[in-house]
């Protein structure tokens, strides 16, 4: 079962199959704990999962709190408990076995300028991920950019070219950024293994964003640093299964 990921639209009628290998995300997430890289950058831990992930739709590990929201705050905010790195192997995140959108969602957020405002160390991490990624056809790459800062994206490597959205990447710059882009990554990661989704999610954001922009998208509320946050979500997916990391009390 699939994480409670933030994203517009409709749920998907089936998850679509994953490209990226599990070795090579292991890969990807080894180097970034054997070189100490922050993944959350200069975010709270659990205010950087809640631009990915719906933490109050996720199950806590801890009884006292109902959500991941909540035990998330308390172990890794207020307590500091565990290993920086507890998140690559949670069983509620999956980052391992997601589907390949989920998984480039973590990635490019972590490169975020919001998240990583050191826009040379991005691009360095961004070498180290392409080189990593690139043996399972996919890219990372910096279309667009937010306050002059570049926005690092996904997309597949094809035979024929890239399969890039220039048109809607300049109306990106017009409506929610954040949105656009995840409905591009969306669309490049599925147009040639699951082509039905690309077009759909096409079609939803021609109505949605480029005819008006009538819908209002989900958008990352700022964590204030405290387990309780009001937000809204136009998508409540499936929930995953329980378990995953298991917080150590301090002694």
């Amino acid at each position: 079962m699939s994480p409670a990921v933030r994203g517009p639209g409709d749920p998907l009628a089936s998850e679509p199959r994953s490209v990226i290998r599990r070795s090579t995300r292991k890969n990807l997430l080894d180097w970034m704990s054997a070189e100490g890289t922050a993944w959350s950058g200069r975010l709270e831990e659990p205010q950087f999962l809640a631009r990915i992930f719906d933490l109050d739709q996720m199950p806590s590990t801890d009884g006292r709190y109902e959500t991941a929201a909540g035990d998330i705050w308390q172990h890794r905010v207020n307590n500091d408990d565990g290993t920086s790195d507890w998140v690559f192997t949670d069983s509620r995140f999956n980052l391992l076995g997601c589907p390949d959108e989920t998984f480039l969602l973590f990635v490019t957020e972590v490169l975020h300028p919001v998240v990583r405002p050191d826009q040379g160390e991005a691009k360095r991490l961004a070498e180290t991920f392409n080189d990593l990624l690139l043996g399972d056809g996919y890219e990372l790459v910096a279309p667009t950019k937010v306050a002059g800062k570049p926005v690092w994206a996904a997309r597949r490597r094809s035979l024929h070219g890239t399969t890039a959205l220039p048109a809607l990447r300049v109306a990106r710059e017009k409506f929610d950024a954040d949105y656009i882009l995840r409905q591009i990554t969306r669309m490049e990661t599925s147009v040639e293994d699951d082509p039905g989704l690309a077009i759909g999610t096409a079609k939803e954001l021609a109505r949605d964003d480029l005819q008006g922009h009538p819908g209002t998208p989900w958008k990352a509320s700022i964590w204030q640093g405290g387990p309780s946050q009001t937000r809204t979500s136009r998508d409540r997916r499936a929930r995953p299964r329980a378990g995953g990391f298991q917080w150590q009390r301090p002694s």
